[in-house]
């Protein structure tokens, strides 16, 4: 019995095959797809514009057009020949996690290369703290007219802090790398910047925002405390009350 093979078959078919174990390992996509189109586990290449640094920890978000999220390496991303810092266009493979409730891509990453640096950070959409959800996770917001109840006070690590605007109540979180611990809440009316988060057990709910620094709180008042209020000298008929401000004035009466 003689058998003919078509060679054009074959190098078809394993060109095919190539093409479909290629597309299996790794879709290119841009965010907003593979948020609503990918799965836990599924491996993507994403590009996008790094808009955190060392104040969010190890974790870098990234934004494209058309949404954002959370690339985690692990503890630090020292087995990369670079580090991301915001500004910086990144190509991202690995594959998709969720920590807590938050969508990311890592730790499992095979693939960061920096494109190039220097890039303007995407503007952000201005939103209401009731507005923080899952359409925005991962993407720059600014919430106006914001006031913090604790204003005065000395920031602390690991602390959610609670503010208020229009209304609406939201919640910030301030974790040890952020350079604002240490530093005084400000307790004027600010418009508050920042990036979309979530933590929460079962995945639902838990939307915070995380600000990047003393860039993100940029008040828009006149005079703001710049220290926490020290109450001195208490006797059973007066005591005094000193604090700093962010602009020099007179606190006498009379």
């Amino acid at each position: 019995m003689i058998l003919n093979y078509d060679m054009n078959i074959f190098r078809n078919t394993a060109l095919l095959l190539a093409v479909f174990v290629s597309a299996t390992l790794s879709a290119q996509t841009d965010i907003q797809d593979l948020r609503s189109n990918y799965n836990i586990g599924d491996v993507v290449t994403i590009t996008g514009i790094v808009t955190s640094g060392a104040d969010l920890g190890s974790v870098r978000y990234i934004q494209d057009a058309s949404a954002g999220i959370a690339l985690y390496p692990g503890s630090d991303w020292t087995d990369w020949a670079a580090e991301p810092n915001p500004g910086d266009e990144v190509m991202i493979t690995g594959e998709i996690s969720e920590y807590n409730g938050l969508l990311e891509v890592g730790p499992n990453l095979t693939q960061v290369d920096v494109l190039s640096s220097g890039n303007p950070l995407p503007d952000a959409q201005v939103v209401t703290p009731n507005q923080l959800n899952e359409s925005l996770e991962g993407e720059i917001v600014v919430i106006e007219s914001t006031t913090f109840d604790a204003g005065g006070q000395t920031i602390e690590s690991n602390t959610t802090y609670t503010f208020a605007s229009g209304g609406e109540e939201g919640n910030i979180y301030v974790r040890s790398s952020n350079s604002l611990v240490g530093t005084i809440l400000n307790g004027c009316e600010m418009n508050l910047m920042g990036i979309v988060s979530q933590f929460s057990f079962d995945g639902y709910g838990g939307y915070q925002l995380l600000p990047r620094g003393a860039a993100d709180m940029q008040s828009t008042s006149g005079i703001c405390l710049s220290s926490e209020v020290v109450q001195l000298n208490l006797t059973t008929t007066s005591f005094d009350l000193t604090w700093s401000t962010d602009v020099e004035g007179s606190s006498s009466i009379g």
